[in-house]
């Protein structure tokens, strides 16, 4: 039998807990991962926030999976959980968070524009949004692929590398090599996680076309310098890649042709217009425009989008056009260099001068320049080879309703020549709403 002087004590010894108050949850904080988006021209824009607790505050890092960024971080974080100002070299957050801590609200300031932002807490070790692209082919691939090196002789110290997938079988095949766009391309042309060139590689492939597809000069596997190269060097590299491609055992030599994407729309007829043992050119978005003139429509074309007005599209094209001249018809890029710098403080003097230094010199790149100053008339009336020339209707950066009248009057001699335009897909060939390189990364 328990005795009445033990239960008194057990009674006595548990009073204290029992008449304690009750313990108070954790308040909510803003550490963890936040899941967002930006109303941006008429679309949405995915976004990711991501608050590490350090002493004293928080750390932070962004996302913008839809434009290909990811891990950005922050110039500095201020406040706290129910006034945070979270700033970035290219914009500011600034919000509070929710009683529940479920829910960080608050406005995004870039550009000189303020956007509403709300974030939602992302789930403890919950996987980033994906989308599902079912046309991104998965290995075991139906064919063979070989990694590839190949000098370009014309450039000592450029040499190539990229990936030569070949159908099945003993061959000779039917052959192309493809041309990439404007930038630091890799061998996929990969554009916010939609690799064009695998895509297409694999398609041609798996109908018996063997294709070359390769890293730029000074890019992944590739040596070289990028940052010293423009539309000539990039001439020159595709030509050494056709050359090399065409002289392999697996490849039919007299069927060898050019797909070029974009600037590589300018890059192809450049070779074809040189050397007719080009068996076919394919133009995907090829650029026909003066550059100067080309680059203002885009620029115009991605304005609108944007949610620009027309008096400030008409702003914003004047100081393009001054720009542009200047990098297309300077002496030099010192020169290009000067005379855009000079611009640019004249019509922004409040804007830091580090900030107008780097713009100006991505304004005299050698890929810039030589873009602005290069019309792609002479090349597309000298090709004698057959042409598909394709651009979508939708395509903000190489506008149909521009070019593809331009490519229809220079190719008018060629005989076998096709151009058309492909309703309702952007410039990377995907089914789109708007066009916007907005939508680019959303698209499945």
């Amino acid at each position: 039998m328990i005795s009445p002087q033990w239960i008194r004590r057990a009674v006595l010894a548990a009073l204290p807990a029992l008449l304690a108050p009750p313990a108070r949850a954790a308040a909510p904080t803003a550490e963890g991962d936040w899941d967002g988006a930006l109303a941006v021209g008429g679309s949405k824009l995915r976004v990711a926030l991501h608050l590490k607790p350090i002493p004293g505050g928080y750390a932070a890092s962004f996302d913008s999976p839809d434009q290909g960024a990811m891990g950005l971080p922050a110039a500095g974080v201020e406040g706290g959980d129910d006034a945070l100002v979270v700033r970035f070299a290219f914009g500011q957050f600034k919000g509070a968070l929710a009683p529940d801590g479920q829910t960080l609200a608050g406005t995004w300031t870039q550009g000189g524009s303020t956007l509403p932002l709300s974030f939602v807490r992302r789930a403890p070790g919950g996987p980033v949004a994906t989308l599902d692209r079912p046309q991104i082919p998965a290995k075991p691939y139906p064919y063979r692929e070989l990694e590839v090196a190949l000098d370009n002789p014309a450039a000592p110290g450029v040499k190539l590398a990229g990936t030569l997938t070949l159908p099945q079988g003993a061959g000779p095949f039917p052959a192309v090599v493809l041309i990439a766009g404007s930038g630091p391309s890799l061998r996929n042309e990969e554009v916010f996680g939609h690799p064009i060139f695998l895509v297409l590689a694999d398609h041609l492939t798996r109908a018996g076309i063997a294709v070359l597809r390769y890293d730029k000069r000074g890019i992944g596997g590739s040596t070289g310098d990028l940052a010293k190269a423009g539309l000539n060097e990039f001439a020159s590299d595709a030509e050494a890649a056709f050359a090399w491609l065409k002289a392999r055992p697996e490849i039919r030599a007299g069927k060898v042709g050019l797909i070029g994407h974009s600037e590589g729309g300018c890059v192809a007829p450049m070779i074809a217009a040189l050397r007719r043992d080009v068996a076919f050119l394919v133009l995907l978005a090829a650029p026909a425009a003066q550059g100067i003139e080309l680059l203002e429509r885009q620029n115009m074309a991605l304005a609108r989008a944007a949610g620009a007005s027309e008096p400030q599209v008409d702003d914003m094209i004047a100081l393009k056009h001054r720009l542009f001249v200047a990098a297309a018809t300077a002496a030099s890029a010192d020169d290009a260099v000067s005379k855009i710098h000079a611009l640019l403080v004249a019509a922004r003097p409040e804007a830091p001068a580090a900030t107008l230094d780097a713009e100006a010199r991505a304004y005299a790149s050698p890929a810039l320049r030589s873009l602005l100053a290069y019309d792609p008339k002479p090349a597309l009336q000298a090709v004698r080879c057959p042409v598909l020339a394709l651009n979508g209707s939708k395509d903000l950066q190489v506008v149909a309703a521009q070019n593809l009248p331009l490519l229809r009057e220079d190719l008018a001699s060629n005989p076998d020549a096709t151009v058309r335009e492909l309703p309702g897909l952007n410039h990377l060939f995907q089914t789109a709403q708007t066009g916007s390189p907005a939508e680019y990364g959303r698209i499945e």
